[in-house]
């Protein structure tokens, strides 16, 4: 069940709003070192309240111990986030710094956005509604994080960065994620239908492909720029797609329009980039 549109999500976008611009004011006037320690300080809170969500009573991470462990590893993108980021924060790295702030932001807002409901086999109970604000803590963070960096200069926002890192980044984590289901699959832990993986079984991460309930949203649009020779017939006359290498089309246009995106708030260095290139022209028209 969706939660979009219910008090609870109301409640968590506005909020989500509010402690975010009040956290911009609280650390606009501070340095680079204290904002920097800072969002380090909330990535690795982060990176635990990743794990307390085995201890929440009354909700399926809880009562699908031991199997429920697979689920807080590298599952799906924003697990891999979550687990990465303190630690790549801290190389302090021009690229990965922008993996993490542009992800972050959008990973985080999105999940705001098409948040389903936990898990309510228990009913609604105490550890469904801490299950629930436990999600918007942890997808919030991301949000948080990415627009400190940026608001406090943490990064620098160049648009000639944007494509590489966003397409290089997010294969990478899909290969990641690829990784960590051949790694549960050879040693037992997970049983999947056929012994073989698929789009529509623990794919969360989307590394197999587009699962087909999603099929009837507007993800199917992804679909359509999978070329064919990156899909396959499956064993049981379904079609699959050529894990993590099937959605490289689909990345490059999302890294491109981002490109085009962040081109308006580098205005300056666009500017400069096609003033170097005009001159460039002239000088070799001119010989």
């Amino acid at each position: 069940m969706a939660l979009v549109g219910t008090p609870i999500f109301i409640i968590a976008i506005v909020l989500l709003i509010g402690i975010t611009i009040g956290l911009v004011f609280l650390t606009r006037n501070k340095s680079k070192e204290w904002n920097y320690k800072f969002i380090l300080i909330l990535m690795f809170a982060n990176f635990a309240l990743h794990f307390i969500k085995l201890a929440i009573p009354f909700n399926y991470y809880a009562y699908d111990l031991p199997i429920s462990v697979k689920m807080i590893g590298f599952y799906n993108i924003c697990a891999v986030s979550v687990l990465l980021f303190p630690w790549l924060f801290l190389f302090n790295n021009k690229y990965l710094n922008d993996y993490i702030s542009i992800i972050g932001i959008i990973s985080g807002f999105l999940a705001f956005i098409i948040i389903m409901a936990p898990d309510r086999r228990n009913g609604v109970s105490v550890g469904y509604y801490l299950a629930v604000i436990q999600y918007y803590l942890c997808h919030g963070t991301f949000f948080v994080c990415g627009v400190l960096m940026i608001s406090n200069k943490l990064v620098k926002i160049s648009y000639k960065r944007i494509f590489p890192t966003v397409v290089v980044g997010l294969l990478a984590v899909l290969t990641v994620i690829y990784v960590n289901m051949v790694v549960l699959k050879a040693t037992g832990f997970v049983k999947f239908p056929n012994n073989e993986f698929s789009r529509n079984f623990m794919n969360s991460g989307y590394a197999f492909g587009i699962p087909q309930d999603m099929f009837n949203t507007p993800v199917k649009i992804l679909d359509k720029l999978v070329p064919s020779f990156f899909k396959f017939t499956t064993s049981t006359g379904d079609f699959g797609y050529i894990p993590v290498i099937w959605v490289l089309f689909p990345l490059i246009i999302f890294g491109f329009v981002l490109m085009l995106i962040f081109m308006i708030f580098d205005r300056k260095q666009v500017k400069k980039d096609f003033e170097y290139i005009k001159n460039n022209l002239n000088t070799n028209l001119n010989n």
